[in-house]
Formats: structure tokens, C-alpha cells, sequence
């Protein structure tokens, strides 16, 4: 009985282990094809970084890998689930490994090794080729895709210049761009903007921060990387943690199926059908790896009660002389009735009833 409840429990163990699994495996599943998606759907400014300077996915990479080996692990832990496999459980805590490895080495580079955003070479850049070189007049086109791109960040991160609004004033453009302004003073923007950049007295300088995005693109650039390693950082403690618990509750099982069948050997006792089946074995294998033959010889082995055939054969032949007297003399011997036979019908009969008991 003991063994019994012993089993049903592993089993429901197994179940909430399959689908907590289950849920992992369609959050990995729903982080990758949403990065996926996200990834393609970028705007203007994201796409024409990575054409002209190549834009850093480390992080983007990073994630995709981090789904990719949840997806695996979790696969291997439902299967294993179901098959009641200590072959895959080992595997699962060997792919969990790998990935806790993977993750603290992430943890690692991100933080320590590799702690500073590549993002300012990018507004270097910026500055270099949209701010003093480009010349409108000889590119406009590539003029108009750098300033639509310049006008996509600064209303995006609300930020106005590299390190100042006055990058623009002394710039080949000569002006400072309505995608500066605040929402809540655009209609100021467009009277105080204007004028001509030459003519810039302190007055009007004065006026301009007053309108116009108080921080600048680097340090708004900044805060952007900020944000996204931080998030970058929950994520992979959350993966690490769910991975910690899920490696903890594998060696808690493995511990449940080891002492389980260490009980079942000693006790002799049997699973049920569906409790032995195997993965990449015979199904005739019960777990822990004891064949159904060893069950038998288990059997054969246990105590029985000794069968003695003399006895037995005694037992029988009272059984036959009782219902061969068990006829009634008068009925034997037609309308005769033998005076003293009722005494010795009987005597008869006690003698038989002590054969079958001296026999048993």
C-alpha cells in the first residue's frame, strides 16, 4: 500500500513537472517569435544604423539563443515526463547546465568585461556626416534620408542636437529643426525657429532652450542603453532563476525514482502498467532498469506454502469414499435394509472426516 501512494505521488510530481515545462516551452516559444517580429519591424532610424554603421544585436542574439535552448530543454523535460526516463532527466540537467553557464558568461560580458554602450560612435558618426560634412546642395538625397533620420530620433528620445542644440546652428544647415521642439510649444517653435540663424543674439538663444528638448541625443542615448541592458539583466535573472528551480526539482525527482526503486526491490513488489515505459528501451523495462524477468525470479523467490502430495492425495480419496457412502444403505440395496447398517454408515463416514482432517 505504502508503495502504492508512494507512486501516486511521483506521479503527480511528474505531471506538475511536465507542465511547468509546458508553460516554459510557449513563453520561449512566444519571446522568440515576438524578438523575431520586433526585429524586422524596426523604424527608419534602427534600419539606416545598421546599413550605414551595423547596428550591434548582441543583446537581440542573445535572447533568440536564451529561447532556443528553453525550447530544447523544456522539450526534453516533457518527454521525459511522460516516459518516466531517467536518461532524459540526465540529459535535461545537462542542457540546464550549459544554459546556466551560458547565462552567468552573458551576465559577465554585459556587466564587467563589456560594460560600456557602443552607441556614441554611432552619434559621432552622426555628428560627423549629417552636422559639418554633408553638403545638401551636392547630396540631397542622402541629405533628406540623414535629416529625416536625425528628426525620427530626436522626436522619438526628445532629445535636440549631439551635446547641444547649437550642433545645428553650426552645422551646414544653419538651423535648428522642428523635431526639437516640445509638443506642448510647437506653435512657439515655428515663430522663435525662423529667424535667421546668423542674427542668433542671447535673447534668442534663451528662447530657443525654452522651446526646444532640454537634454541631448548622447545622454538621451545613453539612458536608451541604460534601459535596454537593465531589461537585458531581469531577463537573464529570470531565466537563470526559473532554470535553478527547474534543475532543483529534476534532482529532486531523479532522488524520488532512485528510492523508489529501491523500495520496489527490496519489497518484491510490482508497477503498474503505464509506470515502466521507456524511451529508446523495451517497454518491458520498469524503471530504475529492472527487467520484467528479475520481477518474476522475485516472485519465484518469495515464500510460499509447501504443497505436500501425499497429503493432498489422501485428501482426495476421503473426498471419493465420502460421496461413494454418501448413499443411503436402504437405497443401495433396494427394499432391504440391512439391520446394523446405519451403524456402520456412520462409523464409515467418522472415519473418512478423520482421513481429510489428518490429511489437511
Amino acid at each position: 500500500m505504502k508503495i502504492r501512494i508512494r507512486e501516486v505521488f511521483l506521479k503527480k510530481t511528474l505531471k506538475i513537472f511536465a507542465a511547468v515545462n509546458c508553460i516554459l516551452l510557449i513563453w520561449a516559444i512566444t519571446v522568440m517569435v515576438y524578438t523575431l517580429i520586433s526585429d524586422r519591424k524596426q523604424d527608419r532610424s534602427v534600419q539606416f544604423i545598421r546599413q550605414e554603421v551595423g547596428f550591434d544585436r548582441t543583446g537581440l542574439i542573445s535572447i533568440i539563443i536564451s529561447s532556443c535552448l528553453l525550447i530544447v530543454v523544456s522539450l526534453i523535460g516533457i518527454i521525459g515526463a511522460f516516459f518516466h526516463s531517467p536518461l532524459l532527466f540526465n540529459s535535461y540537467r545537462s542542457f540546464l547546465t550549459g544554459a546556466l553557464c551560458l547565462k552567468v558568461f552573458a551576465l559577465l560580458w554585459s556587466s564587467v568585461l563589456h560594460p560600456n554602450p557602443i552607441f556614441p560612435k554611432y552619434l559621432k558618426f552622426f555628428e560627423v556626416e549629417t552636422l559639418y560634412f554633408q553638403n545638401p546642395d551636392n547630396h540631397s538625397d542622402m541629405w533628406k534620408n540623414r535629416l529625416m533620420l536625425w528628426n525620427d530620433i530626436q522626436t522619438q528620445l526628445k532629445c535636440c542636437g549631439v551635446h547641444d542644440f547649437q550642433d545645428w546652428i553650426h552645422s551646414v544647415c544653419k538651423c535648428v529643426p522642428m523635431s526639437c521642439c516640445r509638443r506642448s510649444k510647437i506653435e512657439t517653435c515655428k515663430t522663435v525657429l525662423t529667424g535667421p540663424v546668423n542674427a542668433i543674439t542671447a535673447e534668442d538663444l534663451k528662447n530657443i532652450k525654452n522651446v526646444i528638448h532640454p537634454i541631448d541625443c548622447m545622454t538621451a542615448f545613453r539612458r536608451l542603453m541604460n534601459e535596454l541592458q537593465t531589461f537585458l539583466l531581469i531577463f537573464a535573472i529570470t531565466i537563470l532563476f526559473v532554470e535553478l528551480i527547474l534543475y532543483s526539482f529534476c534532482s529532486h525527482l531523479l532522488k524520488l525514482i532512485e528510492h523508489h526503486v529501491k523500495i520496489v526491490r527490496r519489497e518484491g513488489s510490482d508497477f503498474d502498467g503505464k509506470f515502466g515505459i521507456w524511451l529508446l528501451e523495451p517497454s518491458d523495462t520498469i524503471l530504475g532498469g529492472i527487467p520484467a524477468l528479475e520481477r518474476e525470479n522475485s516472485e519465484l523467490d518469495r515464500p510460499k506454502k509447501h504443497s505436500h502430495p501425499e497429503k493432498e492425495q489422501n485428501a482426495e480419496d476421503a473426498k471419493a469414499d465420502m460421496e461413494q457412502h454418501s448413499v443411503f444403505p436402504q437405497e443401495k440395496a433396494g427394499t432391504e435394509f440391512n439391520k446394523g447398517g446405519e451403524n456402520n454408515y456412520s462409523i464409515a463416514n467418522k472415519h473418512n472426516v478423520r482421513k481429510i482432517r489428518s490429511a489437511e
